[in-house]
């Protein structure tokens, strides 16, 4: 049976293509993405930004709003499942989240869930 759902890089790419029109409206201060470096085939890449510290779990986009900052962990919505490393890295924000209320993160399934999410810190 195939997976007719949006992929997490199609997903992806309308948020980013949503987040450059909040920044254009200043809605948005600064958005980046964390650049999917696990999936490098090369074992030479992986161990050079491990020694970089880029680390399996870093949420796929990191969002400054007027306020807030916002981590967003994305995956697809039928067959994503976050690892271990992205579950505890949501965690260990969100723990922070406690003590500094304008940093948090979020684990989403697809472009309207995360849609909803960044139009609320949008205000």
């Amino acid at each position: 049976m195939t997976n007719n759902t949006p992929t997490e890089s199609q997903d992806q790419i309308k948020i980013v293509q949503y987040l450059e029109i909040l920044e254009r409206q200043w809605k948005v201060l600064w958005f980046t993405g964390s650049g999917n470096w696990q999936f490098q085939k090369s074992m030479a890449v992986k161990m050079k930004m491990k020694r970089e510290w880029i680390r399996a779990g870093m949420p796929d986009l990191f969002i400054v709003f007027q306020s807030q900052i916002v981590l967003i962990e994305l995956k697809r919505l039928k067959g994503g499942k976050p690892t271990e490393e992205q579950i505890k890295a949501v965690e260990s924000i969100n723990k922070v989240w406690d003590k500094v209320w304008w940093v948090c993160a979020f684990i989403t399934y697809w472009f309207e869930e995360t849609k909803k999410i960044i139009d609320h810190y949008c205000k």
